[in-house]
């Protein structure tokens, strides 16, 4: 019988942040269906969280969907960042730095038609947009990286 190979420790980093970015979706939506105040557009002798739960499931089918191309970069780099930190050649957090990068330019990317149709008046947009964009890639950079760090920790052990 065949032995079977144990994964790397930069290898199972870039799955754990691969598997962290699909689950995403899942946690935005349970935090937004916390927030929301309660509804009565539940039909009669039904609870409301079956309900809910049916009604969210399209949307957590999109999003996840959605995630799939940024689970990939993601695994990607996690891999070549864990790899160079495991040598102890590089210490810096160059996937923070990426993600918040990446969450600038994606909303430049989006508003590109508009940029290019209405230069005068796009810039006030894109300059938020990418903002926003820049702090909300900081903040998945940030979780991504600590999640990494621990693995990496974790299996070194």
């Amino acid at each position: 019988m065949e032995e079977r190979r144990r994964l790397a420790p930069e290898e199972i980093a870039a799955i754990v942040n691969a598997g962290v970015m699909l689950l995403m979706p899942c946690i935005f939506l349970v935090v937004s269906w916390w927030l929301q105040p309660p509804s009565d557009a539940v039909p009669a002798g039904m609870s409301s969280i079956p309900w809910d739960v049916s009604r969210m499931l399209p949307a957590l089918a999109g999003g996840v969907g959605a995630c799939v191309p940024f689970a990939a970069i993601v695994a990607w780099r996690t891999h070549g960042h864990a790899k160079r930190y495991l040598t102890r050649r590089d210490r810096r957090w160059y996937g923070f730095v990426e993600a918040a990068g990446l969450g600038a330019v994606i909303p430049i990317l989006v508003l590109g038609r508009a940029i290019v149709t209405k230069p005068l008046q796009a810039p006030p947009a894109v300059a938020v947009d990418a903002m926003i964009g820049l702090v909300i890639g900081s903040a998945f950079g940030l979780v991504l990286t600590v999640v990494a760090v621990s693995v990496l920790r974790w299996t070194r052990r």
